[in-house]
């Protein structure tokens, strides 16, 4: 899987340079797909154009998605990203207080405080004494942002112990956090998985538009040797 992720990466890259014009004038005609013309050339716009389009996020799924297979890009990723892979655990100072535990709906009421806005939880509740209570929540709606924002809690006292909001980490942090939702289209909720899909059938249409350029071509140099021969033989 790898090695075809790195295959597709170099067919796009090397798409993107044959597709680059040569001379201003010709970027429109690069952009639009000409419909009156022949299947031909319809065919080579849908080709050209689309695979421009598509280029990017394809682009983006392929380089998000190498992490996965291969040690070195992934220790690369993260270093040209200036993020530690492995943080050290958290550590605090939780005092257990016996019969003292606070409610999941005392927890969730703590979040909604902090996080004022509509959302869908995730909740951990400690396995030891001395652990905290971890709640991620994350926004709903059709362009609701796939991260989350996390908070601690002490389960004794509810005492917020660490507050991260997404939005206000470092740019590089949040590529970080956002690998796999760029590898998967789930970054910007329903919005981004449509447009994903819709990308990923260009895709799937590319191999069969260019195969069909590439026979068109055929033809015409089949074509150009034999018309000479045709001259001499009247």
């Amino acid at each position: 899987m790898g090695v075809a992720t790195l295959i597709f990466v170099f067919i796009i890259l090397t798409g993107l340079i044959i597709w680059f014009p040569q001379r201003l004038k010709s970027w429109k005609q690069g952009l639009r797909i000409k419909f009156s013309g022949s299947w031909k050339r319809t065919n080579h716009d849908l080709h050209n154009a689309l695979g421009f389009y598509s280029s990017l996020l394809l682009l983006v799924m392929a380089l998000t998605g190498l992490q996965w297979s291969f040690e070195w890009y992934r220790t690369g990723l993260y270093n040209v990203l200036g993020v530690e892979r492995n943080r050290p655990a958290e550590e605090f100072d939780i005092k257990p207080e016996a019969g003292n535990s606070l409610l999941v709906a005392d927890f969730l009421r703590i979040a909604d405080e902090q996080l004022p806005y509509e959302g869908d939880y995730r909740i951990s509740l400690p396995d030891e004494p001395q652990k905290p209570v971890a709640i991620t929540k994350y926004q709903t709606g059709f362009f609701a942002p796939s991260t989350g924002d996390a908070l601690k809690l002490d389960p004794y006292t509810g005492e917020v112990l660490t507050l991260e909001v997404f939005s206000q980490k470092p740019w590089n942090e949040q590529i970080a956090r956002s690998i796999k939702a760029l590898h998967m289209g789930t970054f910007y909720g329903t919005f981004s998985k449509i447009i994903y899909f819709i990308a990923c059938l260009i895709a799937t249409s590319l191999p069969v538009t260019g195969t069909i350029i590439w026979i068109n071509k055929l033809r015409k140099k089949a074509k150009r040797k034999a018309s000479p021969q045709k001259t001499q033989l009247a």
